[in-house]
Protein backbone atom coordinates (compact mmCIF):
# COMPACT_ATOMS: atom_id res chain seq x y z
CA UNK A 1 0.00 0.00 0.00
CA UNK A 2 1.26 3.56 -0.66
CA UNK A 3 2.84 5.35 2.29
CA UNK A 4 1.26 8.49 3.68
CA UNK A 5 3.82 10.69 1.92
CA UNK A 6 3.17 8.99 -1.42
CA UNK A 7 -0.57 9.53 -1.09
CA UNK A 8 -0.09 13.16 -0.07
CA UNK A 9 2.16 13.65 -3.10
CA UNK A 10 -0.37 11.97 -5.37
CA UNK A 11 -3.42 13.78 -4.00
CA UNK A 12 -1.91 17.16 -3.20
CA UNK A 13 -4.16 19.15 -0.87
CA UNK A 14 -6.87 16.50 -1.21
CA UNK A 15 -4.94 14.46 1.33
CA UNK A 16 -6.13 16.98 3.92
CA UNK A 17 -9.78 16.42 2.96
CA UNK A 18 -9.89 12.69 2.34
CA UNK A 19 -9.58 11.55 6.00
CA UNK A 20 -12.61 13.63 7.01
CA UNK A 21 -14.63 12.29 4.06
CA UNK A 22 -13.69 8.72 4.93
CA UNK A 23 -14.77 9.26 8.53
CA UNK A 24 -18.10 10.62 7.29
CA UNK A 25 -18.39 7.68 4.90
CA UNK A 26 -17.97 5.22 7.78
CA UNK A 27 -20.78 6.95 9.66
CA UNK A 28 -22.85 7.00 6.46
CA UNK A 29 -22.42 3.24 6.11
CA UNK A 30 -23.87 2.65 9.57
CA UNK A 31 -26.72 5.10 8.99
CA UNK A 32 -27.66 3.46 5.70
CA UNK A 33 -27.77 0.02 7.32
CA UNK A 34 -29.82 1.43 10.20
CA UNK A 35 -32.45 2.77 7.77
CA UNK A 36 -32.68 -0.57 5.97
CA UNK A 37 -33.03 -2.40 9.29
CA UNK A 38 -35.76 0.00 10.37
CA UNK A 39 -37.73 -0.53 7.15
CA UNK A 40 -37.34 -4.30 7.43
CA UNK A 41 -38.49 -4.39 11.05
CA UNK A 42 -41.38 -1.98 10.40
CA UNK A 43 -42.74 -4.25 7.67
CA UNK A 44 -42.23 -7.41 9.73
CA UNK A 45 -43.83 -6.05 12.90
CA UNK A 46 -46.80 -4.50 11.09
CA UNK A 47 -47.57 -7.88 9.52
CA UNK A 48 -47.27 -9.73 12.84
CA UNK A 49 -48.00 -7.25 15.67
CA UNK A 50 -49.18 -10.12 17.87
CA UNK A 51 -45.67 -11.51 18.15
CA UNK A 52 -44.52 -9.03 20.79
CA UNK A 53 -43.57 -5.45 21.52
CA UNK A 54 -42.04 -3.50 18.66
CA UNK A 55 -38.29 -2.94 18.94
CA UNK A 56 -37.19 0.69 18.85
CA UNK A 57 -33.68 0.23 17.38
CA UNK A 58 -32.67 3.10 19.64
CA UNK A 59 -29.21 1.61 20.21
CA UNK A 60 -28.66 1.44 16.46
CA UNK A 61 -29.84 5.02 15.98
CA UNK A 62 -27.62 6.40 18.70
CA UNK A 63 -24.63 4.34 17.52
CA UNK A 64 -24.80 5.89 14.05
CA UNK A 65 -25.31 9.42 15.33
CA UNK A 66 -28.91 10.12 14.32
CA UNK A 67 -30.28 12.47 16.97
CA UNK A 68 -34.02 12.36 16.19
CA UNK A 69 -35.72 10.18 18.89
CA UNK A 70 -39.00 10.06 16.95
CA UNK A 71 -37.39 7.40 14.76
CA UNK A 72 -37.60 5.05 17.78
CA UNK A 73 -41.41 4.96 17.47
CA UNK A 74 -41.61 4.23 13.76
CA UNK A 75 -41.68 0.42 13.98
CA UNK A 76 -44.45 0.34 16.58
CA UNK A 77 -46.54 2.85 14.64
CA UNK A 78 -46.27 1.09 11.26
CA UNK A 79 -49.30 -0.80 9.92
CA UNK A 80 -50.00 -3.11 7.01
CA UNK A 81 -52.92 -2.66 4.64
CA UNK A 82 -53.11 -6.44 4.24
CA UNK A 83 -52.17 -6.24 0.57
CA UNK A 84 -48.42 -5.97 0.73
CA UNK A 85 -48.24 -2.24 1.46
CA UNK A 86 -47.13 -0.59 4.69
CA UNK A 87 -47.81 2.77 6.28
CA UNK A 88 -44.46 3.67 7.85
CA UNK A 89 -44.62 7.08 9.58
CA UNK A 90 -41.77 9.27 8.41
CA UNK A 91 -41.00 7.07 5.41
CA UNK A 92 -40.00 10.13 3.40
CA UNK A 93 -37.54 11.17 6.14
CA UNK A 94 -36.12 7.66 6.20
CA UNK A 95 -35.50 7.72 2.45
CA UNK A 96 -33.91 11.16 2.74
CA UNK A 97 -31.61 9.85 5.49
CA UNK A 98 -30.73 6.85 3.32
CA UNK A 99 -29.89 9.03 0.32
CA UNK A 100 -27.75 11.36 2.43
CA UNK A 101 -25.89 8.38 3.90
CA UNK A 102 -25.24 6.98 0.43
CA UNK A 103 -23.92 10.33 -0.77
CA UNK A 104 -21.55 10.40 2.21
CA UNK A 105 -20.28 6.94 1.27
CA UNK A 106 -19.73 8.04 -2.33
CA UNK A 107 -18.01 11.34 -1.41
CA UNK A 108 -14.43 9.96 -1.09
CA UNK A 109 -14.65 8.49 -4.60
CA UNK A 110 -16.05 11.80 -5.87
CA UNK A 111 -13.06 13.62 -4.41
CA UNK A 112 -10.61 11.31 -6.17
CA UNK A 113 -12.50 11.10 -9.49
CA UNK A 114 -10.40 13.73 -11.26
CA UNK A 115 -7.02 12.16 -10.54
CA UNK A 116 -6.95 9.50 -13.25
CA UNK A 117 -9.08 7.72 -15.81
CA UNK A 118 -9.27 4.73 -13.47
CA UNK A 119 -10.61 6.71 -10.50
CA UNK A 120 -12.97 8.64 -12.78
CA UNK A 121 -14.41 5.41 -14.19
CA UNK A 122 -14.75 3.89 -10.73
CA UNK A 123 -16.62 6.92 -9.43
CA UNK A 124 -18.85 7.06 -12.49
CA UNK A 125 -19.91 3.42 -12.07
CA UNK A 126 -20.97 4.02 -8.49
CA UNK A 127 -22.56 7.37 -9.31
CA UNK A 128 -24.68 5.78 -12.03
CA UNK A 129 -25.70 2.90 -9.77
CA UNK A 130 -26.86 5.23 -7.00
CA UNK A 131 -28.70 7.57 -9.38
CA UNK A 132 -30.39 4.60 -11.03
CA UNK A 133 -31.56 3.14 -7.70
CA UNK A 134 -32.88 6.47 -6.42
CA UNK A 135 -34.71 7.11 -9.70
CA UNK A 136 -36.21 3.60 -9.76
CA UNK A 137 -37.55 3.84 -6.20
CA UNK A 138 -41.27 4.70 -6.32
CA UNK A 139 -42.29 8.09 -4.98
CA UNK A 140 -43.60 7.97 -1.42
CA UNK A 141 -47.21 9.03 -1.02
CA UNK A 142 -48.78 9.27 2.45
CA UNK A 143 -45.81 7.43 3.99
CA UNK A 144 -46.65 4.20 2.13
CA UNK A 145 -44.01 1.69 1.06
CA UNK A 146 -44.71 -1.54 -0.79
CA UNK A 147 -43.25 -4.91 0.11
CA UNK A 148 -41.54 -4.93 -3.30
CA UNK A 149 -39.84 -1.60 -2.61
CA UNK A 150 -38.63 -2.70 0.82
CA UNK A 151 -37.45 -6.08 -0.46
CA UNK A 152 -35.53 -4.51 -3.34
CA UNK A 153 -33.76 -2.15 -0.91
CA UNK A 154 -32.71 -4.66 1.74
CA UNK A 155 -32.01 -7.70 -0.43
CA UNK A 156 -28.47 -8.93 -0.79
CA UNK A 157 -29.50 -10.66 -4.02
CA UNK A 158 -32.26 -8.51 -5.59
CA UNK A 159 -34.04 -9.80 -8.65
CA UNK A 160 -33.02 -6.69 -10.56
CA UNK A 161 -29.36 -7.48 -9.94
CA UNK A 162 -28.65 -4.35 -7.89
CA UNK A 163 -30.09 -2.71 -4.80
CA UNK A 164 -29.26 -0.34 -1.98
CA UNK A 165 -27.95 -3.12 0.25
CA UNK A 166 -25.68 -4.43 -2.52
CA UNK A 167 -24.42 -0.92 -3.23
CA UNK A 168 -23.77 -0.32 0.47
CA UNK A 169 -21.66 -3.48 0.65
CA UNK A 170 -19.67 -2.54 -2.46
CA UNK A 171 -19.05 1.03 -1.30
CA UNK A 172 -18.02 -0.28 2.12
CA UNK A 173 -15.30 -2.32 0.43
CA UNK A 174 -14.06 0.78 -1.40
CA UNK A 175 -14.01 2.75 1.86
CA UNK A 176 -12.00 0.00 3.54
CA UNK A 177 -9.56 -0.02 0.62
CA UNK A 178 -9.04 3.73 0.82
CA UNK A 179 -8.65 3.54 4.59
CA UNK A 180 -5.89 1.01 4.13
CA UNK A 181 -4.11 3.18 1.55
CA UNK A 182 -4.39 6.25 3.77
CA UNK A 183 -3.22 4.53 6.95
CA UNK A 184 -0.65 6.70 8.72
CA UNK A 185 0.61 3.88 10.93
CA UNK A 186 0.35 0.16 11.55
CA UNK A 187 -0.56 -0.88 15.10
CA UNK A 188 0.21 -4.57 15.66
CA UNK A 189 -0.91 -5.29 12.09
CA UNK A 190 -3.97 -3.00 12.06
CA UNK A 191 -3.88 -0.15 9.54
CA UNK A 192 -4.78 2.96 11.50
CA UNK A 193 -5.21 6.68 11.05
CA UNK A 194 -6.30 9.47 13.35
CA UNK A 195 -6.05 7.31 16.48
CA UNK A 196 -4.91 8.56 19.90
CA UNK A 197 -2.30 7.17 22.24
CA UNK A 198 -5.05 5.74 24.45
CA UNK A 199 -6.59 4.03 21.39
CA UNK A 200 -3.38 2.18 20.64
CA UNK A 201 -3.56 0.00 23.76
CA UNK A 202 -7.08 -1.13 22.82
CA UNK A 203 -6.04 -1.75 19.20
CA UNK A 204 -3.02 -3.75 20.39
CA UNK A 205 -5.25 -5.89 22.62
CA UNK A 206 -7.68 -6.55 19.76
CA UNK A 207 -4.84 -7.49 17.41
CA UNK A 208 -3.19 -9.67 20.06
CA UNK A 209 -6.40 -11.69 20.20
CA UNK A 210 -6.51 -11.99 16.42
CA UNK A 211 -2.85 -13.04 16.26
CA UNK A 212 -3.38 -15.71 18.93
CA UNK A 213 -5.82 -17.68 16.76
CA UNK A 214 -5.17 -16.39 13.21
CA UNK A 215 -3.30 -19.54 12.17
CA UNK A 216 -6.58 -21.49 12.43
CA UNK A 217 -7.96 -19.81 9.30
CA UNK A 218 -5.42 -21.83 7.27
CA UNK A 219 -5.64 -20.80 3.60
CA UNK A 220 -8.82 -18.73 3.95
CA UNK A 221 -8.61 -14.94 3.41
CA UNK A 222 -9.72 -12.56 6.11
CA UNK A 223 -8.96 -10.83 9.42
CA UNK A 224 -7.54 -7.64 7.90
CA UNK A 225 -8.26 -4.85 10.37
CA UNK A 226 -8.51 -1.07 10.04
CA UNK A 227 -8.80 1.42 12.90
CA UNK A 228 -9.92 5.04 12.80
CA UNK A 229 -11.39 7.70 15.06
CA UNK A 230 -14.43 9.32 13.42
CA UNK A 231 -16.67 11.58 15.55
CA UNK A 232 -14.68 11.02 18.75
CA UNK A 233 -15.14 7.25 18.62
CA UNK A 234 -12.53 4.55 18.09
CA UNK A 235 -13.78 2.36 15.26
CA UNK A 236 -12.35 -1.10 14.53
CA UNK A 237 -13.40 -2.92 11.35
CA UNK A 238 -12.52 -6.47 10.35
CA UNK A 239 -13.21 -7.90 6.90
CA UNK A 240 -13.95 -11.50 8.03
CA UNK A 241 -12.99 -12.83 4.60
CA UNK A 242 -14.65 -12.20 1.26
CA UNK A 243 -18.27 -13.15 1.99
CA UNK A 244 -20.73 -10.38 1.10
CA UNK A 245 -22.63 -8.76 3.98
CA UNK A 246 -20.29 -10.39 6.51
CA UNK A 247 -18.89 -7.45 8.44
CA UNK A 248 -17.83 -6.83 12.03
CA UNK A 249 -17.56 -3.30 13.43
CA UNK A 250 -16.51 -2.41 16.99
CA UNK A 251 -17.14 1.08 18.35
CA UNK A 252 -15.25 2.06 21.50
CA UNK A 253 -16.77 5.02 23.34
CA UNK A 254 -14.77 5.68 26.50
CA UNK A 255 -15.25 2.45 28.54
CA UNK A 256 -18.08 1.07 26.38
CA UNK A 257 -17.63 -1.36 23.50
CA UNK A 258 -20.45 -1.73 20.97
CA UNK A 259 -20.09 -4.74 18.67
CA UNK A 260 -22.11 -4.93 15.45
CA UNK A 261 -21.99 -8.13 13.40
CA UNK A 262 -23.87 -8.19 10.10
CA UNK A 263 -24.40 -11.43 8.20
CA UNK A 264 -26.78 -13.21 5.84
CA UNK A 265 -26.57 -16.37 7.98
CA UNK A 266 -28.67 -16.26 11.15
CA UNK A 267 -27.05 -19.43 12.48
CA UNK A 268 -23.57 -17.95 12.18
CA UNK A 269 -24.66 -14.86 14.13
CA UNK A 270 -25.95 -17.02 16.95
CA UNK A 271 -22.76 -19.05 16.89
CA UNK A 272 -20.77 -15.82 17.19
CA UNK A 273 -22.84 -14.77 20.21
CA UNK A 274 -22.17 -18.12 21.87
CA UNK A 275 -18.42 -17.57 21.49
CA UNK A 276 -18.63 -14.46 23.68
CA UNK A 277 -20.94 -15.75 26.40
CA UNK A 278 -18.28 -15.60 29.10
CA UNK A 279 -17.41 -11.93 28.51
CA UNK A 280 -20.60 -10.48 29.98
CA UNK A 281 -21.58 -8.72 26.76
CA UNK A 282 -25.29 -7.87 26.58
CA UNK A 283 -26.96 -8.41 23.22
CA UNK A 284 -29.93 -6.56 21.82
CA UNK A 285 -32.68 -8.72 20.38
CA UNK A 286 -31.32 -10.46 17.28
CA UNK A 287 -33.05 -9.27 14.10
CA UNK A 288 -34.23 -12.71 13.09
CA UNK A 289 -37.94 -12.20 12.33
CA UNK A 290 -38.99 -12.60 8.72
CA UNK A 291 -42.34 -11.39 7.57
CA UNK A 292 -44.00 -12.77 4.47
CA UNK A 293 -43.34 -9.47 2.73
CA UNK A 294 -39.64 -10.30 2.58
CA UNK A 295 -38.28 -13.24 0.62
CA UNK A 296 -36.94 -16.11 2.74
CA UNK A 297 -33.15 -16.28 2.76
CA UNK A 298 -32.77 -12.83 1.22
CA UNK A 299 -32.11 -10.69 4.28
CA UNK A 300 -29.13 -9.59 6.24
CA UNK A 301 -29.27 -10.06 9.99
CA UNK A 302 -27.78 -7.80 12.62
CA UNK A 303 -26.46 -8.70 16.06
CA UNK A 304 -25.52 -5.76 18.28
CA UNK A 305 -23.94 -6.20 21.69
CA UNK A 306 -22.83 -3.80 24.39
CA UNK A 307 -19.97 -4.31 26.85
CA UNK A 308 -19.47 -1.94 29.78
CA UNK A 309 -15.94 -2.05 31.19
CA UNK A 310 -15.15 -0.80 34.70
CA UNK A 311 -11.60 0.16 33.69
CA UNK A 312 -9.15 0.15 30.79
CA UNK A 313 -7.76 -3.27 31.71
CA UNK A 314 -11.24 -4.82 31.51
CA UNK A 315 -11.85 -3.16 28.15
CA UNK A 316 -8.58 -4.51 26.80
CA UNK A 317 -9.36 -8.03 28.06
CA UNK A 318 -12.71 -7.88 26.27
CA UNK A 319 -11.28 -6.63 22.98
CA UNK A 320 -8.55 -9.28 23.08
CA UNK A 321 -11.13 -12.02 23.65
CA UNK A 322 -13.28 -10.61 20.85
CA UNK A 323 -10.34 -10.54 18.44
CA UNK A 324 -9.43 -14.13 19.27
CA UNK A 325 -12.93 -15.36 18.34
CA UNK A 326 -13.10 -13.83 14.85
CA UNK A 327 -11.17 -16.61 13.15
CA UNK A 328 -13.98 -19.03 13.99
CA UNK A 329 -16.37 -17.04 11.79
CA UNK A 330 -14.30 -17.58 8.66
CA UNK A 331 -14.70 -21.35 8.44
CA UNK A 332 -17.59 -21.36 10.85
CA UNK A 333 -19.14 -24.74 10.04
CA UNK A 334 -15.92 -26.53 10.93
CA UNK A 335 -15.40 -24.23 13.92
CA UNK A 336 -18.79 -24.86 15.50
CA UNK A 337 -18.32 -28.63 15.12
CA UNK A 338 -14.93 -28.31 16.81
CA UNK A 339 -16.42 -26.24 19.63
CA UNK A 340 -19.25 -28.77 20.05
CA UNK A 341 -16.83 -31.71 20.18
CA UNK A 342 -14.60 -29.90 22.69
CA UNK A 343 -17.60 -29.16 24.88
CA UNK A 344 -18.70 -32.79 24.76
CA UNK A 345 -15.21 -33.98 25.69
CA UNK A 346 -15.10 -31.62 28.66
CA UNK A 347 -18.49 -32.87 29.85
CA UNK A 348 -17.36 -36.48 29.49
CA UNK A 349 -14.20 -35.85 31.51
CA UNK A 350 -16.21 -34.08 34.17
CA UNK A 351 -18.67 -36.98 34.48
CA UNK A 352 -16.00 -39.73 34.42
Amino acid sequence: MPAKTQIADFLGDKALVLPALLNAAIVGNERAKYVLSLCQMAASHSEHPEEGDAPSLRTDREACGIADPTFDRIIGASVSDGHGNFHIPGADRLMAALDQAMEAMLAPLTLLAGDSEKTAALHERYRQRLDRLVKARPAIVDDMLSSETIASMISGRPSAGDGFHVLIMDLHKEINRLQGELATEVVQGAKAYGVTQADRSVIKAFMAGISRTAALKFEHPGLATTAARPDGTLLLQNDLGTTDAHVLVVRIIEMTGIVTHTDIHLQRLRFFQSLLEETGIEWDELRSHQGSAIAEGDLFYVARGRFEAHDTAALERFTERLGSRLVFLIDWNRARKTVAITGTQRTSRKNS
